[in-house]
């Protein structure tokens, strides 16, 4: 199972640094993916989350919760944060 992150900015053609954060239910941390994206319009380019934890070892099924952080070259940041269910 696998999944795609992607959302809309508001710097397009700007280096923005995002890092997801994924947690159980129980609100343990089981995966970060950090990576640096740069898109001509307002829209991310697809992040893919393979639904492996940090370890390597594949998650079980469940709803887990995640939070999208993006960090601007000023130093500007934006949050959002939700739930997903991995199947």
């Amino acid at each position: 199972a696998s999944t795609r992150f992607w959302f809309l900015h508001n710097r397009p053609n700007q280096d923005l640094r995002v890092s997801i954060y994924i947690y159980s239910t129980m609100g343990n941390w089981v995966k970060t993916i950090s990576q640096t994206i740069n898109t001509s319009g307002s829209r991310s380019s697809d992040i893919e989350w393979d639904g492996a934890a940090d370890t390597g070892a594949r998650l079980t099924k469940g709803v887990y919760f995640y939070q999208v952080r993006v960090k601007a070259p000023d130093g500007q940041t934006a949050v959002k944060a939700g739930k997903l269910l991995l199947l």
